[in-house]
């Protein structure tokens, strides 16, 4: 079944900032991380079992800011990385091009992240219902162990004008942030909902081309339907 949501105004009780434009637009405004030691002052001793995770300054008018503690052996995954691998594989298969729309959500610190990609107009479809089906790539990175590193590849579409969407995912990436995180993996993931999504095509077509007669359904409806329910 479809999934249907809302974007989310709040994550986790905070805020959520919300962008789009392209990805050479989007991708300054996402903050860089680092590992700090997980101690009192710099003249203190470090926990050797922690790690802090400091935003970085974007400019000279800010200052560094912890936003978690992780485990030495969590590996951290910046935001931009992330959707510069997704922009790499559309370039390699031939999918990219500068004004390709990106959505970005992002809270105020940027602990928490998704990123989503809508692909061009050809990789759209219009049901019989008129409500158009766009094929998206969707990310979720957050940066001090909260959540998992999660890639989909789904069918969006807006089915009224308060912002309720269904997706329909086709492939899935999640993964743990620990070990080392094989960016090489995206590209896998959205060929095969390539692939996914052209017998999706081919489904919906033969579907738009069947013909129900109306006394069948009814029958079928009031007969099996109903006993089943």
């Amino acid at each position: 079944m479809p999934e249907r949501t809302i974007a989310p105004a709040r994550w986790r009780g905070r805020p959520v900032d919300r962008a789009a434009g392209s990805w050479a637009e989007i991708e300054p405004k996402l903050p860089r991380f680092e590992f700090r030691p997980f101690a009192m002052g710099e003249n203190f001793p470090a926990n050797p079992h922690l790690n802090v995770v400091v935003r970085l300054p974007a400019d000279d008018g800010e200052h560094p800011i912890p936003v978690g503690v992780v485990s030495p052996s969590y590996t951290l995954v910046q935001h931009a990385a992330l959707g510069d691998a997704i922009v790499r594989s559309l370039r390699d298969l031939d999918l990219f091009y500068d004004r390709l729309r990106c959505e970005l959500e992002i809270t105020p610190l940027g602990e928490w992240m998704s990123l989503r990609f809508h692909l061009d107009d050809s990789f759209s479809l219009t049901p019989p219902d008129g409500y158009p089906l766009n094929l998206t790539i969707e990310a979720t990175n957050t940066v001090e162990g909260s959540g998992r590193l999660v890639l989909l590849m789904s069918w969006y579409r807006l089915v009224c004008s308060n912002g309720l969407t269904i997706r329909d995912t086709i492939t899935q990436l999640s993964d743990v942030h620990l070990g080392e995180m094989q960016m090489d993996r995206v590209q896998g993931v959205i060929e095969a909902g390539l692939q996914a999504a052209q017998a999706d095509r081919r489904r919906l077509a033969a579907w738009a081309k069947a013909s129900i007669d109306d006394a069948r359904l009814i029958a079928w409806a009031d007969g099996p339907v109903t006993k089943a329910w």
